[in-house]
């Protein structure tokens, strides 16, 4: 029987949009019936326009944050949780998107990456899903305080109660997916700020990348075949939003630094989707590019990496065996918290803070860590497969 899934990549700049694609392919494979519409705010939205996936014309209006936080960041610091509490007031728009797409598709499944927004709407109202089950996918569980501001603390504790109630009503989810490993979650519950979650059923199904770490094992073709010479490389990148910005600059500076001690030193610098190249202004011998499909495959030439500590671009580096010095976005509790484990757990040692690093510290630490042997364990990379059986048995439950 057919069957027709909404799907919903509903995070920040561009790190889920990726897995999110990863899981559709694995869907359609094990269930060629399967047709998938997608609700996506920008920059999302254009990466699916490009795959040749049908998006559905509400997407115009929802919001999932990138606004949000680009204009809420400086000098390399936003605040999340300060920042979720302005995201929820796109929640009413966001779940009138869902429930017309839902009704005029007459969805079977909606799958949510990181709708957590949609959550709360639920509660409140349970006809926006219709008969649809809804399964929700995460790399994260709940906010992190990151100050004494009573209101953000107040704020985490409201929302991470209201998600926790729903992800535990399997009426209302049907499946949660955490997109990572057991160790990924903090021992002391979701957050400080929360009581001990107990009795949650998430299921870890690894990593999702959407590459074959083995493919790109031999970095002088790699670096041929994207027009690398021998020299040093270091690939400079700051996400899908514009908030790292201040961080490429920093790079930028840095350069002419670097060349006093490797002449022959090779920067590129990724702008993304959300910063113009034009915008950056550049010093010679720098290439700025502005959004790079297939980015892993330039971390994968490179010698070393600048980077924030988004999640996805820190597992690409770490699958590829690759040097990375990242900067968390700083308040920012994925980054500083989550992530940052995650990378010094791995071997990922060369963390830094913006606030705290000019360019000549900058410029120290790549030139002494260029190149550098690293030994990452290896990741359990399935996810995607995963969360296509997981999704699927849902979708055909009676």
């Amino acid at each position: 029987m057919r069957k027709k899934v909404l799907f919903i990549s509903g995070s920040i700049g561009l790190g889920h949009v990726g897995r999110d694609l990863e899981i559709a392919r694995e869907i359609r494979a094990r269930r060629p019936d399967t047709d998938i519409i997608w609700l996506a705010d920008e920059p999302a939205r254009s990466v699916l326009k490009a795959a040749g996936e049908v998006v559905a014309p509400e997407s115009a209006n929802v919001s999932y944050g990138t606004d949000k936080v680009e204009k809420g960041s400086r000098d390399l610091r936003a605040n999340m949780t300060m920042i979720g509490v302005d995201m929820m007031q796109d929640a009413a728009a966001n779940a009138a998107a869902c429930r017309d797409v839902v009704k005029r598709e007459e969805a079977d499944l909606v799958v949510g990456d990181e709708t957590f927004d949609l959550l709360e709407a639920i509660q409140r109202d349970r006809s926006i899903l219709k008969k649809a089950r809804l399964v929700l996918i995460t790399d994260f569980l709940g906010f992190e305080p990151m100050s004494e501001n009573p209101l953000e603390r107040t704020y985490a504790r409201y929302a991470n109660s209201v998600w926790y109630r729903a992800m535990k009503d399997r009426d209302m989810v049907a499946k949660c997916l955490f997109i990572g490993v057991p160790e990924d979650v903090s021992m002391n519950g979701w957050s400080a700020g929360t009581p001990s979650f107990e009795g949650l059923e998430v299921d870890h199904i690894g990593y999702i990348l959407p590459f074959r770490p083995g493919d790109l094992r031999d970095r002088a073709k790699v670096r041929e075949s994207l027009g690398y010479g021998a020299e040093p490389l270091i690939v400079c990148t700051a996400g899908g939003t514009s908030v790292g910005r201040p961080l490429l600059e920093l790079c930028i500076q840095a350069y002419p630094l670097v060349r006093e001690r490797l002449p022959q030193a090779r920067m590129v610098v990724v702008s993304g989707p959300r910063i113009e190249p034009s915008e950056l202004d550049a010093s010679e011998g720098v290439m700025v590019k502005g959004y790079v499909p297939e980015l892993y495959r330039h971390l994968a030439a490179c010698d070393i990496a600048v980077t924030t500590a988004g999640a996805t671009t820190s597992l690409e580096l770490i699958a590829l065996d690759r040097p990375f010095i990242y900067f968390p976005v700083e308040a920012h509790f994925e980054q500083s918290v989550h992530v940052s484990s995650s990378n010094l757990r791995r071997g990922a040692v060369l963390r830094m803070t913006y606030s705290q690093t000019n360019p000549r510290t900058l410029a120290d630490a790549i030139v002494e860590n260029i190149g550098r042997k690293v030994a990452y364990p290896p990741l359990p990379l399935d996810g995607a497969r995963k969360a296509a059986e997981h999704i699927i048995g849902v979708l055909d439950r009676p």
